[in-house]
């Protein structure tokens, strides 16, 4: 059963698994620092940035938001890094080489 703003709520077996996967996880996370449920094992992110998505049929997928971060992965080939808002260390070799 769920309560938000005091307003009581009866979730389904779909809704539970949802419930129960994404509270463990977070938990899990905090705790120990891998999200760990019950449902389904959450595995690292890798290379291939996989992801959990979280839905009342769980499935771990690759490539989470793949054409956005390959902008950020293309914009360092310009010699900044958005991410973090610095110049790329080859950028800095060679801005340092000029002076």
């Amino acid at each position: 059963m769920g309560d938000i703003f005091s307003k009581k709520f009866e979730f389904d077996e779909k809704e539970q698994i949802i419930a129960d996967v994404f509270r463990q996880s977070i938990v899990e996370f905090v705790k120990n620092g891998t999200p760990l449920n019950r449902h389904q094992n959450w595995p690292d992110i890798g290379k291939e940035l996989r992801y959990l998505r979280i839905s009342p049929e769980l499935e771990v997928k690759p490539g989470f938001f793949n054409e956005s971060a390959s902008f950020w992965y293309r914009i360092r080939e310009h010699g900044f890094d958005m991410a973090q808002l610095l110049p790329t260390k080859e950028a800095s070799k060679s801005s340092k080489e000029e002076l």
